[in-house]
């Protein structure tokens, strides 16, 4: 073998490339030797670099020093969660308000008894898509800056350290951490997302030891997103449901609201149900008709008697985002630019009504004037629509629109004032001045009869066709009477048809009338809805039911106030007050407002948004700047005063919650075996955090470190 190398080698063939061969195979080997020697000394070092600085955390104490800042990042992450949840609570809060003022929120919507129902998806959304941010990175830098000195005197505190090393010094051998430059040390600034500390530990300082000296420089970050997890706490409690619960404010006398105009700008939002057992009224003497501080309702409004504008007001505006149940609705005489807008339906016992000048009725909802007048001789048990505005004919007068309805169902007719008996019209919606008509004679009058009623002479007979026998006027032919006198080629100077854009109701197949109707400048003989006598009446005792079971009894049914709870404030703080009474007018007082002090009165004084509870026998006085959730229960009148804006919003949860946490005893609230036994939620939406310090690792990076000699 020897040999034949060294013919090879020998021999000038080939042997120049044999002998480069041998060389590179040579070279390789030993190269690939060196570089794997190379790669295995980089990992030791590499692995040596982690080992000395974990070795030196733990050894210098700055591995605790590592613990108190995670803490900290903790408690700044749960800072900015808690003001998320701030957020989230006020953005809901601004979503309730705009549903009342606006008639819809994509994030909020009213149920039939007023309760809101909150789309949690919506939110989870917009929490997931960055909505709340900047809240909650400007709480976690906020949080820092304003526990510097505490943070600072934290990491140097000799008392959060132990010795690393019991086996060297015993417990008293603490590293010494100090942060260096704190004067300079600034977090976050210029709305910078990482803030740079730098610390040095002096340790190892016992007996004869050297002491050793470790200096590491620490980033703390702010996280791009809110952290954790979105979260719907659900609370439950099952209690009796007593009926006033279902209301914001429950008078059993008048709810009046005065609006002094005193400032421009203010407001009065209710959020909820409004029940007021004699009427409901807004007031205004103000001498500008111009000037308008919106009623906003939202929720249903309730009454035995009248939701009304009162005699003489100007530039009022009362906008219900509900169904109304009332008597009578109506704008009063000796009145001027005064408006009502209801997003609902209403249901009438007895008449919409317009006086006055520039009055305005818009619904977009549903009509029912249930009452015929068959169970009283009068026109105040007949639904009809009057409108007694005489400018309900010109460009910038008076107006009534009913649109987005199932049904405009118009059971009675309006009556003239004679001397008894009243005479029935053919009118479902009458103009004031237009009952000449029944005094007018036809050119051929020979099938009518006429009669004195006192002090007019009126159409009373009309000749049965085919014969010479005569019967009474029905309020059918009435109508058709009306129609035909208005159709004649005459100008009647008297007859008032309306602006074709000043009455504007639904389509002729959505109307129901008892009687004659205008509609767009035309009168309308009838509706093309038509039932018999008997379908119309069954229709009528269902949304006449309808409006009785919105109805409350008599207050006793449902509060009774004890001797020990009488005049006493269950609670009272700035932000919640809960009392009861049989004998005190209550006064709740915004800023600046003043009552003078007697024993039939019990004075709260608000100067921030306040939740509560407020059952009195007397009255109750709200004046001022206010913001009230909870609910108030007057057995008197509630009395809603001045310009400046007010919040009153519904919170039967809080209600619940209030009253489910009283001794049975002093409960004044009552309960009736036929009131259903509820179970109700009460969610709280909002983010958590974690409750191990693990997840804020990633929030924090060390930068360099090093130890120095001495």
């Amino acid at each position: 073998m020897r040999g034949m190398c060294k013919k090879i080698l020998l021999n000038n063939k080939g042997s120049a490339l044999a002998m480069v061969i041998i060389i590179i195979t040579i070279l390789s080997t030993l190269g690939m030797a060196v570089m794997t020697l190379g790669v295995v000394n980089l990992r030791i070092s590499i692995a040596d670099q982690k080992a000395k600085l974990s070795f030196y955390m733990a050894e210098s104490g700055l591995e605790q020093a590592y613990g108190i800042i995670l803490n900290e990042i903790k408690e700044a992450v749960i800072a900015g969660n808690e003001a998320v949840k701030e957020a989230i609570d006020q953005f809901i809060e601004d979503e309730i308000i705009k549903l009342a003022q606006e008639g819809g929120s994509e994030y909020v919507t009213v149920n039939e008894n007023g309760n809101y129902i909150v789309n949690e998806d919506k939110i989870k959304q917009n929490l997931e898509n960055g909505y709340w941010n900047s809240h909650f990175k400007d709480a976690y830098k906020e949080y820092f800056r304003n526990s510097k000195s505490s943070f600072i005197s934290k990491l140097e505190d000799p008392n959060e350290y132990i010795n690393p090393d019991f086996a060297t010094g015993g417990a008293n051998n603490k590293p010494v951490v100090s942060v260096e430059d704190k004067a300079h040390l600034d977090f976050f600034p210029g709305g910078a997302d990482e803030t740079t500390l730098s610390l040095c530990s002096v340790y190892g300082i016992s007996g004869d030891a050297i002491p050793q000296r470790v200096k590491m420089q620490i980033t703390i970050k702010t996280p791009e997103q809110i952290p954790e997890n979105y979260y719907v706490n659900v609370v439950k409690t099952t209690l009796k449901d007593n009926p006033t619960w279902n209301k914001t404010l429950a008078s059993f006398g008048e709810i009046v609201i005065n609006d002094s105009k005193e400032t421009t700008d203010g407001r009065l939002v209710v959020l909820g149900n409004m029940y007021a057992e004699d009427g409901i009224s807004l007031n205004s003497v103000y001498p500008q008709a111009d000037v308008s501080n919106p009623v906003r309702i939202s929720g249903n409004v309730i009454t035995r008697a009248n939701v009304e504008i009162t005699p003489d007001s100007k530039g009022c505006q009362l906008m219900i985002n509900g169904n109304v149940f009332a008597k009578n609705v109506l704008i009063s005489e000796n009145t001027d630019k005064n408006r009502i807008e209801v997003n609902g339906d209403l249901y009438i016992s007895d008449d919409l009504e317009l006086n006055g000048t520039r009055a305005e009725v818009e619904i977009d909802g549903s009509f029912y004037g249930f009452s015929d007048g068959s169970t009283k001789a009068g026109h105040d048990q007949s639904s009809g629509i009057v409108i007694n505005a005489l400018d309900i004919n010109e460009d910038d007068g008076s107006s009534l629109k009913i649109t987005g309805t199932d049904e405009v169902f118009i059971n009675g007719v309006s009556y003239i004032d004679t001397v008894a008996p009243l005479y029935p019209t053919g009118e479902s919606l009458s103009i004031k001045g237009n009952y000449r008509a029944y005094s007018y004679y036809l050119p051929d009058s020979s099938g009518y009869s006429y009669s004195y009623y006192p002090p007019l002479t009126l159409v009373s007979k009309k000749k049965i066709e085919g014969t010479n026998d005569w019967e009474e006027m029905r309020i059918v032919d009435n109508a058709r009477y009306f129609k035909m006198i208005c159709d004649l080629p005459v100008n009647h100077t008297w007859l008032n048809k309306g602006g074709v854009n000043n009455i504007i109701l639904p389509d002729i197949t959505k109307v129901y009338s008892l009687g004659s109707y205008i509609n767009k400048g035309e009168v309308i003989e009838r509706g093309n809805v038509r039932y018999t006598m008997a379908n119309a009446q069954d229709r009528a005792i269902i949304y006449e039911d309808i409006y009785n079971k919105s109805l409350l009894n008599d207050f006793s049914e449902y509060i009774s106030i004890n001797d020990d709870i009488n005049n006493v404030a269950v609670r009272d703080t700035n932000s919640e007050f809960v009392f009861f009474s049989k004998d005190k007018s209550v006064y709740l007082l915004g800023s600046g407002f003043y009552e003078e002090p007697s024993i039939s009165k019990e004075i709260k004084e608000v100067n921030a948004p306040i939740r509560g509870i407020i059952v009195t026998e007397k009255d109750v006085y709200i004046r001022g700047a206010i913001n009230f959730s909870g609910l108030i229960v007057a057995k008197g009148n509630i009395y809603i005063d001045d310009s400046h804006s007010k919040i009153i919003k519904f919170d039967k949860e809080y209600v619940r919650e209030v009253v489910g946490n009283m001794a049975s005893d002093d409960n004044p609230f009552l309960e009736n075996e036929s009131w259903e036994r509820q179970t109700y939620e009460k969610n709280y939406i909002g983010v958590i955090e974690s409750a191990s310090i693990n997840p804020y690792k990633k929030y924090i990076s060390i930068d360099s470190w090093q130890k120095e000699t001495n």
